[in-house]
């Protein structure tokens, strides 16, 4: 896990005091980011490299500001953070200020980008007119800090200065992005600033060996996500000039008896089973000082809660171990929670619960597929469809149900690309499906698919795969991204949503691989780029039968036409022999809505009527007694 401070040799920043000596400076770094920036998640990596790689020249508080988007850690601290804001008249993130002044460079002023180790070693090596001790403690009980600030003049100075206070979490971790540009591990977080944003007045002229001290006890508020890091900031600024004289830090204090649940709470739940066991596994993690020797896991299937685990062993501070949940005998098929919390590490009780909860959802099908077809066109309100399966492991922006978008004007499901973090996979599993029917040869999938790009960069990408062993493998049967699933939509910045039928493209994907088998899983497999939104609608699964009597007709037999079309549609046939033959024409829902027998055809051009139905896709089968040839047509008006 990537730091931002890496003290490992000092508890608190501590300058040596010499009446009239030059002290060492401890460069302040200042940004102002957010989480769902997306610049901030380009440049912040670099950044927080090079500020971890120089523990001792610098120290960074970081300011979570409530533009552009969604940011949870700046809820509480906008007033502290929109003080900063307005100090330095930051109009954009990410910005980064060096004691107190804005880096240029081949970025755009301020940015983080324009940070080099030459420019921090140049400001590093200027001497500091003070020295700035920093020492912190919290309470028996977690809930208030304790901070002194111990200040020397070294040489003399006159200014407009304020001394500021600043309570930072070291490092936040969300097993989610909390925004939406990707970031899952934030650095640095200000939390508290004492006794507020404005900071503390100081003598505007100070002489050699000239001292003071500052003494800060508060409460701690209720929003601060980890004790364990929480570690004190403090510097001196001229208010007049901005310019940081000097900073100093101090240490997170860990709690000796900690315990958390990690991201990946639980092992030994596959996200959709096929019946049988299951064995449930919490992991946990020391995050205190001491061995952690006991603590309790309270846990619920379903929101039934169960029998308490007390667990014993011995757990090493910094590692992590799984605690054996009992057995979970042939859970009922359908959709399934498992909610866990720890309590009393060590027997005491637990002053840091943050991250005491984990959780996790898991699907259960029935061992034997569902007779097909499958025709789902999302027109229910109900997402998702009974007995399908969203996976959504970041608990983010996913699959979802769009009520007017559709391209029959009913509903759609919808991927949010548009808000989901680059890299996110999000995925959509249609019901067990039984492909072992006597007789069936050929299986294929039809689904209509609509979908922009933000710009040609963007790769947001849909892939259709099915498996035959429960998941445990599966085979891709369509594989589009980008301009390629645009179909030739044209780009958009903004949030897309497709407002006609020309917005939307017919795919057929063969599922002859599957045939024969019993249990068939196809899911929509989506992976975002931080693009823009595609949708899905008219999803149909179905075989093909066939007996062992030759084959009189096939797919280049038949044509239909227009297609799309206002209302009437042709059936074009062309024959091997004169047979009866039925047209059936059946909506997304799957009822027959017009139907047309012919006797003794061999060729010709037969109309259908269907300019009564409403805008949408049909499904044209055009049968005998032996056979059937399926078409796709779209009522555009």
């Amino acid at each position: 896990m990537k730091k931002l401070f890496t003290l490992s040799t000092l508890l608190m920043i501590v300058f040596t005091y010499q009446v009239g000596a030059q002290s060492t400076r401890l460069v302040l770094a200042e940004e102002f980011t957010q989480a769902s920036c997306p610049p901030c998640a380009t440049q912040n990596p670099a950044f927080n490299t090079l500020l971890d790689a120089n523990p001792t020249k610098v120290v960074a508080i970081k300011y979570q500001t409530n533009w552009p988007g969604v940011d949870p850690m700046n809820t509480n601290t906008q007033p502290n953070v929109g003080t900063r804001v307005s100090y330095y008249s930051v109009t954009g993130v990410p910005s980064a200020f060096m004691d107190g002044t804005a880096q240029t460079g081949a970025s755009y002023s301020g940015a983080p980008a324009n940070w080099t180790q030459a420019k921090l070693n140049t400001r590093a090596a200027i001497a500091s007119p003070f020295n700035l001790g920093v020492t912190h403690y919290l309470s028996s009980d977690a809930d208030s800090i304790f901070i002194s600030i111990d200040i020397s003049a070294s040489l003399a100075v006159n200014g407009n200065l304020v001394a500021h206070v600043a309570v930072i979490e070291r490092e936040i971790i969300f097993c989610s992005a909390p925004g939406t540009n990707g970031e899952k591990d934030f650095l640095g977080v200000m939390q508290m600033m004492l006794p507020n944003a404005s900071g503390t007045t100081l003598a505007s002229a100070w002489t050699v060996s000239q001292s003071q001290q500052l003494t800060f006890a508060a409460a701690l508020p209720g929003y601060i996500y980890d004790k364990n890091r929480l570690a004190v900031v403090a510097f001196i600024q001229d208010n007049t000039s901005k310019e940081v004289h000097q900073a100093g830090y101090s240490e997170p204090q860990p709690l000796a008896s900690d315990a958390r649940i990690p991201c990946g709470a639980f092992a030994g739940i596959p996200v959709v089973s096929c019946g049988g066991s299951l064995t449930p596994v919490l992991n946990v993690a020391n995050t205190g000082t001491s061995t952690l020797t006991a603590l309790t896991v309270n846990y619920n299937l379903d929101g039934i809660p169960a029998t308490p685990v007390n667990w014993t062993g011995s757990l090493a501070s910094g590692s992590t171990t799984g605690i054996a949940l009992p057995v979970i005998s042939s859970p009922s098929a359908g959709t399934h929670s498992i909610d866990a919390t720890i309590v009393n590490p060590n027997g005491t009780p637990d002053l840091n619960v943050t991250y005491d909860g984990g959780s996790v959802n898991f699907a259960v099908a029935s061992a034997v597929g569902a007779a097909l077809p499958v025709l789902q066109a999302f027109a229910s309100s109900t997402f998702p469809p009974a007995n399908w399966f969203k996976i959504n492991s970041d608990n983010g922006f996913t699959w979802t149900r769009n009520s007017t978008a559709g391209f029959n004007g009913a509903g759609c499901a919808k991927i949010d690309f548009y808000n989901s973090p680059d890299g996110e996979i999000d995925e959509l599993w249609v019901p067990n499906q039984d492909f072992s029917v006597t007789g069936t040869n050929t299986a294929q999938l039809d689904f209509d698919v609509a979908y922009t790009p933000y710009s040609a960069s963007y790769n947001d990408r849909i892939e259709v795969l099915y498996s035959i062993d429960c998941g445990a493998n599966w085979v891709s049967v369509f594989n589009e991204a980008g301009t390629t699933l645009a179909h030739g939509n044209p780009a958009s910045t903004s949030a897309w949503t497709p407002t006609s039928a020309a917005s939307w493209h017919h795919i057929t994907a063969n599922l002859n691989g599957a045939v024969g088998n019993n249990s068939v899983f196809v899911k929509f497999k989506a992976t975002s780029a931080f693009g823009n939104n595609a949708y899905i609608d008219n999803i149909n699964i179905n075989t093909n039968l066939t007996t062992s009597i030759p084959q009189l007709f096939n797919d280049a037999d038949v044509n239909v036409y227009p297609n799309p079309s206002t209302g009437n549609i042709n059936v074009q046939l062309n024959l091997v022999k004169s047979q009866d033959v039925s047209i059936v024409v059946t909506n997304v829902l799957g009822a027959v809505v017009k139907t047309l027998s012919l006797t003794d055809v061999t060729s010709g051009i037969f109309t259908v009527d269907l300019s009564t139905e409403a805008k949408g896709s049909y499904e044209v089968s055009i049968r005998t007694n032996d056979q059937v040839v399926t078409k796709r047509v779209s009522i555009t008006e």
